[in-house]
């Protein structure tokens, strides 16, 4: 969901990945289009390929790193100034933002991204994750 928004407030602790390497699988739901579309090919092929897990910020995946207990206060307050802003701007400024950056290449990278994820699935590299994870070999 974090790939989804349009700003991204996190823990300055947090940890993300894309651990669906480690299962045999690539990143669903966008996670492969939208990844490299935030912190750049090179970095995104990193995270996804390893499985790894590295603070937020370090990867420039939010757009603010606060201290844990400030995450909910720091959002509210960014959330309080984007509600001020007028409702009838909001929406066709999104959008060509949007169209702007090239949506109909996203939803190329995306509805391949599906099918490689669905195939995935029946993959002998995926039966052998599985078996791998649950500690049976």
């Amino acid at each position: 969901m974090a790939l989804c928004a349009d700003h991204r407030i996190a823990a300055d602790d947090a940890r993300r990945g894309q651990p669906e390497i480690l299962l045999g699988l690539i990143p669903g739901a966008g996670g492969t289009q939208r990844l490299a579309r935030l912190i750049g090919p090179a970095r995104a092929k990193d995270v996804i390929s390893t499985g790894r897990r590295i603070t937020s910020d370090a990867i420039g995946l939010v757009d603010r790193a606060v201290p844990t207990d400030e995450v909910h206060a720091q959002a509210h307050a960014w959330a309080a100034r984007l509600a001020r802003a007028r409702p009838w701007l909001c929406a066709p400024r999104r959008r060509r933002w949007t169209a702007g950056w090239g949506a109909e290449l996203l939803d190329t990278g995306l509805a391949l991204e599906r099918t490689l994820f669905a195939g995935l699935f029946a993959t002998e590299d995926r039966e052998h994750a599985e078996l791998h994870r649950e500690g049976v070999r």
